[in-house]
């Protein structure tokens, strides 16, 4: 998002997804939690999710994984305040993206919290 290649999408309705998804938080995303960007004082409205990537089945898999390796980063779990991937590759009925199968596999053993 800092170089303008994304932008996020206002919902000024996010509490109509929380109505039918208990999975989604009504969320304002501002500067604290992306300081590399620009953000309006009054930040975003948008909705936070239980930590899965939504993408169309023909992206590709080097988009993917190149997604998930920066959005689970330590430093940038804690400032966005993200689930950890041991609790996102947990989540059921989700229709995965291979690469993101593959991606979240590793955090699937016995062991894994």
């Amino acid at each position: 998002m800092s170089n303008g290649a994304y932008r996020l999408m206002e919902l000024n309705q996010a509490w109509e997804f929380v109505e039918d998804a208990p999975a989604y938080d009504p969320i304002r995303i501002g500067a604290k939690n992306y300081p590399a960007t620009e953000f309006s004082s009054t930040g975003v409205t948008t909705v936070a999710t239980t930590a899965f990537l939504v993408c169309g089945k023909d992206t590709p898999d080097v988009l993917v994984n190149s997604v998930l390796d920066c959005m689970f980063k330590p430093e940038v779990r804690r400032l966005a305040g993200i689930h950890s991937p041991e609790q996102a590759a947990h989540w059921k009925g989700l229709a995965w993206h291979p690469a993101a199968k593959a991606f979240f596999n590793i955090y699937r053993s016995s062991n894994a919290n």
